[in-house]
């Protein structure tokens, strides 16, 4: 004897409907409207969990096989019954949140369901307000993560919009915050954080008011004029507290913005606003999105506030040069790296640099150069725009020019690319005696590292040159070599990582710069090209870590400063490792 299997479910749905239709073995009737619907109790129980509740009680409804069901139109449960009866929801755009409704209170866990997958596909910004409010009624995660990404698409035409003026502070953040925020000018963020900040819907003010009404006559009966003016006093504080909640929100919402991208001349003319005027907190953030703008922006590192959104044209990579092959870029949110054939003219000793937001390389075509070439990226090609005195460079940029140090020679150049007429000028010359290995830009000062031998041991020797003055300062030595040295920076800090592992943070404090000690990330000597910092990740760029013994794999974390370190391992010759902030439509020449 053999069994088979088969689905019996449609024969059975549709002899049930035919019964119906048919009169047959009716046993229940549910009025709606006044309208009596003849229909079947097994059928009702087995669908709804309000019906079948009901039907398994002694109460008059299940012994008079009768219920009147009130709150639910007479067209909406038809579409219920025969749902019921057929397993097919006929939902449309103009009454899926009726029978949605419906459904809800019938407690039919199916046509809910279904309802909630409808309404998630078909928010629009017609129905947006009444999907939400539904969903958030019955608590349907669902729709409600449906209505963030509608929210996220459409932050341009709903910014305005009741449904994103009244979200609570922690979902509004979310929305502001969020990376997937579709909006064509990063003015109009910060614009509506005012408006949310000023808005009070008018039943919530009124709601407010008649509380403190009800407060202060509670508070006051049976008391003096004096117990009464305290407890007016107290009732009027909490009231403030209540209505200045948004307000209090500001400088949370304003860290959220990306002020760094927002445009200069309404940061500038936002300082003047009554709510930021008044607010120390949110007026720093401004200032010092406008000093980064015209004073930080040059040098490669991101802020989390000049972080680009994905609907931005512009995107954030790290890029260095494999040696006599490609430039590797590597895209700092996906982690993906891409590929573009390098310019023929630059194999050798080649330096990379961001200036202004553009990609900048020196080297040589030979070995046989004496001087480096230097060019910009621009438009999927290099293009040479000068000749640099020496080889081996070290390019520092700072305000607005780009500075020129040499490992091969004392003298430091300096260049203005924003000059129509491109000119290398003699900046300073160092003592014989400092042999750089690495320099970087900290405060208006170029920190200079060099490698000196103690008592047998390597370390590095650190020397400020000031920008203003050209007064070169000795500072104090560092355990570990110069050579290969990195910096990074976060929101907050500058760091420095040695290629024996040791890592340092650096610090300004009259007219001086101070290093201290944070901890070894590693304990084999690893070659090091740079590190990227993409809001709270750190990615280090070296030699393959995964190729040494278990026992040296990392041994310190930095959790009070990222919560993610990744090592990208290469072993081929290649340039510096820099950051740079490229236009979309630039990488259509780079492969995956």
């Amino acid at each position: 004897m053999m069994d088979f299997e088969y689905d019996s479910s449609q024969t059975v749905l549709k002899n049930t409907e035919k019964l119906l239709l048919d009169n047959i073995f009716l046993d229940f009737t549910v009025k709606v409207d006044d309208v009596s619907l003849p229909c079947h109790r097994i059928f009702l129980a087995a669908s709804s969990h309000f019906f079948r509740a009901l039907l398994m009680t002694d109460m008059k409804e299940a012994k008079e096989s009768c219920v009147t069901i009130n709150g639910i139109s007479l067209k909406t449960f038809q579409h219920i019954l025969k749902s019921m009866y057929t397993g097919k929801v006929p939902l449309t755009k103009d009454n899926f949140i009726d029978i949605w409704q419906a459904a809800d209170q019938l407690q039919i866990d199916f046509i809910v369901a279904h309802c909630e997958d409808f309404a998630a596909k078909a928010i629009s910004v017609e129905n947006f307000e009444s999907v939400v409010n539904t969903a958030k009624a019955f608590k349907s995660e669902k729709v409600l993560n449906a209505s963030k990404s509608f929210m996220l698409n459409n932050f341009g035409i709903l910014m305005n919009d009741k449904s994103i003026m009244e979200l609570e502070v922690k979902d509004f953040n979310e929305l502001i915050d969020s990376r997937d925020l579709k909006v064509e000018n990063v003015d109009w963020v910060i614009q509506t954080v005012l408006k949310w900040v000023e808005y009070v819907p008018e039943e919530k003010c009124s709601a407010e008011y008649e509380d403190v009404y009800t407060d202060i006559k509670d508070n006051t009966t049976n008391c003096s004029n004096n117990e009464s003016d305290k407890s007016l006093a107290a009732v009027h504080k909490q009231t403030l507290n209540k209505i200045n909640h948004r307000t209090q929100a500001l400088t949370t919402l304003l860290k959220s913005v990306r002020t760094c991208l927002v445009s200069t001349p309404l940061l500038k003319h936002l300082l003047k606003h009554r709510l930021i005027i008044n607010n120390t907190e949110a007026r720093d953030i401004l200032i010092d999105a406008v000093l980064y703008k015209t004073t930080h922006y040059n040098h490669g590192q991101w802020r989390t506030s000049a972080i680009h959104r994905a609907s931005s044209e512009w995107e954030h990579y790290g890029v260095l040069y494999v040696i006599n092959k490609n430039f590797n870029c590597i895209n700092a949110c996906e982690e993906k790296i891409y590929t573009c054939v390098s310019s023929s003219d630059i194999p050798l000793d080649v330096t990379l640099v961001v200036f202004d937001s553009y990609l900048y390389a020196s080297g040589v075509k030979d070995v046989s150069q004496t001087n480096s070439c230097l060019y910009v990226f621009c438009r999927n090609v290099w293009n040479k725009i000068t000749e640099i005195p020496g080889r081996q460079l070290i390019l520092v940029p700072y305000e607005q020019c780009i500075f020129i140090l040499s490992k091969c020679s004392s003298e430091i150049y300096q260049l203005y690319p924003k000059n129509s007429k491109l000119k290398v000028e003699e900046f300073t010359k160092l003592p014989d005696t400092i042999k750089v290995q690495q320099a970087v830009h900290y405060q208006r000062m170029i920190l200079i590292f060099s490698s000196v031998t103690v008592n047998g041991e390597e370390k590095t020797a650190v020397h400020q040159l000031d920008t203003l003055t050209k007064k070169l300062t000795e500072l104090e030595q560092l355990n570990g070599p110069a050579e290969q040295i990195i910096s990074f920076s976060d929101d907050n800090n500058t760091f420095l990582l040695q290629t024996v592992g040791d890592l340092w943070s650096i610090n300004f404090s009259a007219e001086k710069v101070t290093f201290l000690f944070l901890g070894r990330l590693w304990t084999v000597k690893r070659n090091l090209y740079g590190a990227m910092t993409y809001r709270k990740k750190l990615t280090i760029l070296g030699s393959d870590p995964t190729k040494e013994p278990a026992e040296q794999k990392r041994l310190y974390t930095l959790k009070d400063y990222c919560n993610i370190i990744n090592h990208w391992g290469i072993d081929e010759p290649c340039s510096n490792f820099i950051l740079v902030t490229l236009p979309k439509d630039e990488m259509v020449s780079l492969k995956n």
